[in-house]
Formats: structure tokens, C-alpha cells, sequence
């Protein structure tokens, strides 16, 4: 509606230059011609005013599916456009015009209606290519996000399609077992002293089972890509960033992967933890079981309410107790992100309490060996202690 806003005013300017009989004045003419003249260039400079001042603001820092409602907003444009370029005309005319216009509405709408079913360009394809290298993902919902992270290397998508499980690393498609070939070959091209570069983001759909996370994470901690980060999205949805990947970073553990499985290239997964140390680790901890089912069970008692969730924790939270999750392999990934993101919040809360320094500003000089030492000292007292699965007979008795 628009471009054929555009074109009309094109018409009528090219209409009225033209000689005509009749005892129109011409300063009359000349306005009308003014209002076509500058229609275009006066359009263009408002919307690119607003476009600067707005659009580039909203694009960056909103989430633009929800311009999606306001698509009536356009066709109000279009309609101001062809109300701006009939101004003088009615002055002019009068009555008289009105039926011409009329008719010169109907029909711009039906060339509009046309036009709008029209396929110029191929966007459908163009968008399926595009899909093909780099599919959108659902990821699960998450309230709190980790900071003080350096991440985007390697990003690795996985997701459902027609049942069957895809991966896509880098905008590339590969196959399950090229996972570990792949991030080998790129930890390949750094340096020792650049580690940070092999982290992985990994954007995986909420509704996957957690086995199938489970079972990367073995891939890439057999590839030395041992720190991860869970790509989540915030419940509320408005200010999603496109250019940082935020989520819930984590650490792989040997003990949270099956050591009966192997790689094809017989490379087996890394002994468990000897027993002495499981003794000097946990035997004088009191465990906290965290059943994930179809809600969040602790001690019998349901969680549903996160608030409720993250208090438990708080209250819980300390050097003299150890939280086992248990889940089935067909936990749903959400469920697990909902539990540790809450986990990971009441745990930075609790330090937070006890530290007096903020990173940002203990990056240079003493300051940052004071910072160092409250760190330290909080992870003693509120240490992470979130163990998957845990067989606590692998405790030794006395």
C-alpha cells in the first residue's frame, strides 16, 4: 500500500502538468503539484528520522515479534500517505473530487490486494536456505543468567525435526558423531593460553529429553570442551538481546557421565574419583535428594512456586550439605534448566551477602587480591554442591 501510495502521487503529479482547459488558477495547480512534488522526499525524511531514532533502539534491545500486533500501524501510514496527497485536490475541487477519489481508492486498494499476492521475490526460498544453516530454537525459560563469562566460540545448536534429533555447529549441519571431531579441530588452532575460545554455547530446545543433552556433554568433555553454557531466554521476553548469548554456565563433571560408554575411536571416558576423596567430599554431608518428575520434589514436598523454590535453597545452602539431583532420561531439558538456574541464583545471592567487592571494580592492584580472597571465601562457606545422579554408594563406610 505504500509503493502504490508512491505511485499514485507520481500519477497525479504527471496528471495535472499537463495542459488543461478550464478556470483552474494556477496557484491552485501549482499546490496541488507542490503536495506531489515533495511527497515522496518529505515521507522519506519523517520515516528515516524515526527509523534512526527509534527503529535501530527497538531493534537492538527489543524483541521484534512482538511488532508483529502492530501491523495495523503500516496500513495507517499508507492511509495518511493517500490522505496527504488528495489535501489540495479537495481543497481545490470540493465535492466534485470526492467521487473521483473514491474510485481512485477502490482501485489502488485492489492493485494493492494484487500486488501484496505477487511473489517478486522468492523470500520463501531464501528463507528455508537461510533456516537450513542456522534453525531457530526454542530454548528453555530462565530467570537468572550467569555473569563474568567469555563465551561464543563454538555454538552448537540441537534440536527436533520431523523425531528425529539435529545438530548444527556453527551454522553448519553435522552429524552426532562429528561433534567431537569438530570442536577437536578447532581447540586445534589455539593456543594453550587461549582456552576460553573453546567454550561452547549450547542452544538446545526446551523440550528435549535431558538424555540427549547427557549424552553431547560426554562428546565435549572427551573434546576438552569442558565449560558449556546453556543458552536460556528470560520468562518475560521484551529485552532478549540478538548479539549476546546469555544462559547458565556450567562445568562438565566425569561423574555426571556414563563410564561404560565409548567414543568410536575407543577413547574411554576418565576414571570416577577415588574413594578417599569421595570419603573427604561427601561422607560427612548430609544429602539433600531433589527428585525431577513432573514438578520439582524435594523431601515429599512439591515445588511449583520458584520463589518458594529459591528460598529452600537459601535455607539450605552450606558447606555441611550436598544437593543430589535424580532424573530419569526422559526429564524434559526445562525441568533441569529450572532447577539449576534457581540453584545458581540463591547460591550468587548467598555470596553476595558475605562479599564487599564487585568485579568490576577489583580488576587492578590490591583490590583484586582482596576480591580473590572474599571469592574464596564464600565458595568455602556456600560451595557448589549440585551432584547428578549421585550413587552414594560410592561413599565408603568407616
Amino acid at each position: 500500500m505504500i509503493s502504490v501510495a508512491f505511485g499514485n502521487s507520481v500519477f497525479l503529479g504527471t496528471l495535472f502538468t499537463r495542459p488543461v482547459k478550464g478556470t483552474l488558477r494556477r496557484n491552485r495547480r501549482l499546490a496541488i503539484l507542490n503536495d506531489q512534488l515533495f511527497f515522496g522526499a518529505n515521507f522519506i525524511y519523517v520515516f528515516f528520522k524515526v527509523y534512526i531514532l527509534f527503529g535501530i533502539f527497538a531493534s537492538m534491545c527489543f524483541d521484534l515479534r512482538y511488532l508483529i500486533d502492530h501491523n495495523y500501524m503500516f496500513v495507517l501510514i499508507a492511509v495518511v500517505m493517500f490522505l496527504e496527497s488528495w489535501k489540495h485536490i479537495t481543497r481545490t475541487f470540493r465535492k466534485s473530487a470526492f467521487k473521483v477519489l473514491l474510485i481512485n481508492a477502490l482501485v489502488l486498494g485492489a492493485v494493492s490486494l494484487v500486488l501484496s499476492q505477487t511473489s517478486i521475490f522468492n523470500y520463501k526460498k531464501m528463507d528455508a536456505a537461510l533456516l537450513a544453516g542456522n534453525p531457530k530454537i526454542d530454548v528453555p525459560i530462565s530467570s537468572f543468567e550467569s555473569t563474568n563469562e567469555e563465551w561464543g566460540w563454538d555454538h552448537l545448536k540441537v534440536y527436533m525435526d520431523d523425531g528425529t534429533v539435529k545438530y548444527n555447529l556453527n551454522k553448519e549441519p553435522i552429524q552426532f558423531e562429528d561433534i567431537y571431531i569438530k570442536v577437536v579441530e578447532r581447540r586445534s588452532r589455539f593456543r594453550w593460553g587461549m582456552p576460553g575460545r573453546s567454550h561452547v554455547c549450547l542452544l538446545a530446545s526446551h523440550d528435549l529429553p535431558i538424555s540427549e543433552i547427557k549424552k553431547i556433554e560426554k562428546q565435549l568433555f572427551l573434546a576438552e570442551a569442558r565449560k558449556i553454557m546453556y543458552v536460556t531466554r528470560r520468562p518475560e521476553g521484551q529485552f532478549t538481546s540478538r548479539y549476546d548469548l546469555d544462559g547458565l554456565a556450567y562445568s562438565i563433571s566425569p561423574d555426571d557421565l556414563d563410564d561404560s560408554d565409548y567414543l568410536e575411536g575407543g577413547i574411554p571416558l576418565p576414571p570416577p574419583v577415588p574413594d578417599v576423596l569421595m570419603k573427604e567430599l561427601f561422607a560427612d554431608k548430609e544429602e539433600i535428594v531433589i527428585n525431577l518428575d513432573d514438578a520439582i520434589t524435594i523431601q515429599e514436598k512439591k515445588y511449583v512456586d520458584r520463589n518458594e523454590l529459591l528460598r529452600f535453597f537459601k535455607d539450605h545452602i552450606n558447606n555441611k550439605t550436598y544437593f543430589n539431583l535424580k532424573f530419569e532420561p526422559s526429564t524434559s531439558y526445562q525441568n533441569y534448566i529450572s532447577v539449576l538456574g534457581i540453584y545458581k541464583q540463591a547460591l550468587s545471592e548467598l555470596r553476595d551477602e558475605v562479599t564487599t567487592i564487585d568485579w568490576e571494580n577489583a580488576r587492578y592492584g590490591d583490590t583484586r587480591y582482596k576480591y580473590e580472597e572474599e571469592q574464596r571465601e564464600a565458595k568455602e562457606m556456600y560451595p557448589y554442591s549440585l551432584l547428578h545422579n549421585f550413587d552414594t554408594s560410592r561413599i565408603p563406610a568407616d
